[in-house]
């Protein structure tokens, strides 16, 4: 398992950042661009407030660690992307210290901060980078108000993780395992406790934190923790009965375990591997051989391990030897960066998110994507109509009817790349405008076509009636006590989730704006507790879901978070629960067993924790399988978020600049970095500072003609991010036209072989050419089209293939081998001749190169047949 990615991105960032220390103001304004919005405005002493104008390393750290997971990767990333440094956004932060949101800062307000503060911060930053701190200088800037000893060194540890231990909760609770005294707070005594870890421990003070924090978090090994860490470990793999869960891992090895009668309570497990394991820590092992009878769930749910195989089961009673075991059997878990071949595979099982349709000109490259952005868009609709019993025509036109109605909803848009085609037409641009009332030129940003359709695709636009997001986590949440019946049912008809600790005060405040009493309420407080409250304040979004429990086993309400945390002052003073958000609860007074959604384990006491297992899908399958009525917007939003797909079609893709339309973007096209991918990544757009990433129901369908450039010359970037479907000419689908007694396919046919020997593959003719042919109804109108294909469209193409080579044009025709009368070009009926043009000094030097059309060959049928071998030959 890939643990440590966090460790060269922070140290990357810490070189980055020493550049800075003149440039305050500037780091301050980075944080704002890449999404940081709160926790960034000064208290000065009159007590008016400003935009942050100072700030060190460490607290430009702590302010990303004070996030969630999912939100602090995504600064990272912007991060990166702003300051241009080659490395991705870590993968994982577990054994990092979370910084609390409400004490970031190292440093106070303005109006009790002095001059010195901030630039000792920055001389403590540069010592540790050299590795010569000043123990005085250390101790100088303990005292600073709401530094601290656990807070400093956990800042120390972010910038430099090899030289730097953290003592904090989790590493205190190891050291005292350990039976380490703890360290005084100061330099002297930090400094023996980094000499006793170096002495005593082989691991590095990054893994030792690593270490400290699972051992925090297997505190109470039991089965549903087991089921969580496998669940997280091999996604979407689960399968389960009440007396056995089972796994797949990426190389679809099975692992199982019987969960037990109450899983929250079963300490110990056996898990059944299909290899005996060597590690000491996995010693505890009972082998089955193939005919040794075990559960018998195991025919089902991991047919490898049943009876019949040999099999080993390995007892578990902490989360170290599960990761253990887990490293061992799976070493490329699906959670991390998957192998590139697993990459491959998770794509291949479904449609191309990006593709590109190529081939010679009138291939019908066109209605193709027109066909298959239909598809993509409306699958089950595409599906009926496929069953219907419709002619070719009625097909078509029923695809181009519905190819028009989705145009008209803006789900498909079309675009043409050319030349002078721009980022700014593209992704997004400044657009200067006349006012109205000043008459005076302003400038607006605009999205271009990309992003507008990203955008939307982004939205469920059926979901808003219920307020459900893009992507919506689900959460449980207990409001007041089991018992507490009364209070729970009047915040939910009043539309509302609160929760208690009143006395922590608005958790939109920063630490320093507390009053004392806060601060000290606040600290007395355990993690689960804080974790709660971080999670209510920050990590819940609005169009989330959550699930209010009545006990245990039992939801209640099921509602959509609509608003963004509040602190509800008057509550606070008359006993009602303060911490506030608004909520759209659209089921109420239900009894929904939540065990079958979560394999099977009862709830835990935590307040507020999310549901990783359960999707919005889930939850409504569950719903209408427990037979409770749902609203009609429950079905209307569960069908767009599993249909609702947006295509946006580019036509001729190879003749634009990719590198001036896409710019950075180009990289999140694909499907890995895209809105909930393996690698899921985000940029800062340069206009409008917006953080955007591609959704993965966004289909990109490009198209381009090989005559114009061959696909080895298209941009490299453009290539390695598409799926190319060659779109050839197919004459079979003319074999039942014949016009003047020539078979269409079988001209064709002839003339692309000639023209493959004399350019290549890419400059045949397309079917589509001859195509109208299908709608003539008698031989008088077929003779006439024919003549106007020809004339039109056939001869000129040529023309321009062959640069006006009027002897191989000739050759594709095969008029060498017809009559002079027959041949569509001509040379030897030309009125003048040279010797009547020229002196005889002069025509006696030179070639006749002079062709001409015949026109009159393009209504004559031995013109036509003669292009077949041994048709309309001179005898």
């Amino acid at each position: 398992m890939s643990k440590y990615s966090w460790v060269p991105v922070f140290k990357n960032v810490c070189r980055w950042i020493a550049d800075y220390e003149n440039k305050q103001q500037e780091l301050v304004q980075i944080l704002r661009e890449i999404g940081v919005d709160k926790g960034l405005e000064d208290e000065l002493s009159d007590g008016s407030r400003e935009s942050l104008k100072v700030i060190d390393p460490f607290t430009f750290f702590a302010t990303f660690m004070k996030y969630g997971v999912v939100k602090r990767t995504e600064f990272f990333a912007a991060l990166l992307k702003r300051a241009n440094l080659p490395i991705s956004a870590p993968s994982d932060f577990n054994g990092v210290p979370n910084a609390q949101p409400l004490k970031v800062w190292l440093f106070p307000y303005e109006k009790e901060r002095s001059d010195d503060m901030v630039p000792s911060l920055w001389a403590l930053f540069h010592q540790m980078r050299a590795g010569k701190i000043d123990g005085e200088l250390f101790d100088k800037i303990l005292k600073i108000p709401h530094t601290g000893f656990a807070k400093l060194t956990e800042c120390l540890f972010y910038l430099s993780p090899e030289e730097y231990f953290p003592v904090d909760a989790q590493t205190k609770h190891w050291l005292k395992k350990k039976e380490r005294e703890l360290p005084k707070e100061n330099w002297q005594s930090y400094q023996e406790l980094l000499s006793w870890l170096d002495s005593t421990q082989s691991k590095s003070y990054y893994e030792i934190s690593y270490e400290a924090w699972y051992e925090n978090q297997s505190g109470s090994f039991t089965s549903v923790i087991a089921d969580e860490y496998l669940s997280n470990r091999f996604p979407e793999s689960r399968s389960s009965t009440i007396h056995l869960i089972a796994y797949k891992t990426n190389a679809m090895r099975e692992l199982a375990f019987d969960p037990g009668k109450t899983p929250e309570k079963k300490k110990k497990i056996k898990i059944f591997v299909d290899e005996q394991p060597t590690d000491p820590v996995l010693s505890q092992v009972i082998a089955y051989e193939s005919g040794k009878s075990r559960n018998h769930h195991l025919a089902t749910h991991a047919p490898t391990l049943a009876q019949g195989n040999a099999a080993w089961a390995v007892e578990i009673s902490t989360l170290e030897q599960l990761i253990t075991l887990c490293d061992w059997y799976a070493p490329h878990p699906a959670k991390d960066l998957p192998a590139m071949e697993n990459k491959e595979k998770s794509v291949k099982n479904h449609t191309s998110l990006n593709q590109i349709l190529f081939g010679p000109p009138g291939t019908g490259k066109t209605y193709s994507t027109l066909e298959r952005a239909v598809l993509l868009a409306e699958p089950s609709w595409y599906s009926d109509l496929e069953s219907q019993n419709l002619s070719t025509e009625e097909y078509r036109q029923a695809v181009k009817n519905k190819y028009d109605m989705l145009c008209a909803d803006k789900r498909i848009v079309f675009t043409t790349f050319h030349q002078s085609f721009s980022y700014e037409d593209f992704i997004e641009g400044i657009r200067a405008e006349v006012a109205e009332e000043n008459q005076g030129i302003k400038y607006k940003i605009e999205n271009g076509i990309f992003k507008d359709i990203a955008d939307r695709a982004a939205k469920a636009v059926a979901a808003k009636e219920i307020g459900l997001s893009q992507a919506p986590d689900i959460w449980k949440i207990s409001i007041g006590r089991a018992h507490e019946k009364e209070m729970r049912d009047r915040y939910i008809n009043a539309g509302e989730a609160r929760i208690g600790w009143n006395d922590t005060g608005d958790l939109s405040q920063t630490f320093e704006q507390k009053t004392q009493e806060q601060q000290d309420y606040w600290n007395s407080l355990s993690h689960p507790n804080h974790n709660a409250l971080n999670a209510f304040s920050n990590d819940v979004k609005v169009g989330d879901v959550l699930l209010c429990l009545k006990n245990a086993e039992t939801v209640q309400a099921v509602g959509i978070v609509t608003s963004d945390y509040s602190f509800d002052e008057d509550a606070a003073t008359s006993g009602e629960y303060a911490h506030m958000r608004k909520v759209n609860w659209v089921l109420k007074d239900i009894e929904l067993n939540i065990l079958a959604l979560n394999g099977s384990t009862k709830m835990v006491q935590q307040t507020l924790y999310p549901l990783y297992r359960i999707s919005w899908h889930a939850l409504i399958a569950e719903l209408d399988k427990q037979h409770i009525p749902l609203p009609a917007s429950f079905h209307k939003a569960s069908n767009i978020r599993e249909r609702q797909n947006y295509i946006l079609i580019i036509d001729e893709v190879n003749r634009g600049n990719i590198s001036r339309i896409f710019g950075e973007l180009i990289t999140l096209l694909e499907p890995d970095k895209r809105l909930g991918g393996y690698d899921e990544c985000s940029v800062i757009l340069p206009y409008s500072k917006e953080l955007f990433s591609v959704p993965d129901n966004l289909y990109v369908i490009g198209t381009m003609n090989t005559a114009d450039k061959s696909l080895a010359q298209l941009d490299l970037a453009l290539r390695r991010r598409f799926e190319f479907v060659e779109i050839m000419p197919q004459p079979a689908l003319l074999s039942d036209l014949s016009v003047f007694g020539v078979n269409i396919g079988d001209l064709l046919t002839v003339m692309n072989q000639r023209i493959e020997v004399l350019l290549d593959r890419d400059h045949t003719l397309g079917h589509a050419y001859f195509w109208p042919l299908k709608t003539a109804t008698t031989e008088d109108e077929k003779c006439k089209l024919i003549a106007d294909i020809f004339a039109k469209r056939i001869i000129p193409l040529l023309q321009e293939y062959f640069f006006a080579d009027w002897e191989r044009i000739g050759w594709v025709l095969n008029d060498s081998e017809k009559a002079p009368e027959n041949r569509f070009i001509q040379t030897d009926i030309i009125e003048h001749g040279i010797k009547s043009l020229f002196p005889e000094s002069i025509a006696s030097q030179l070639n006749d190169r002079r062709y001409r059309i015949n026109q009159s060959a393009f209504s004559n049928a031995a013109a036509y047949q003669g292009i077949l071998p041994n048709e309309g030959a001179v005898n």
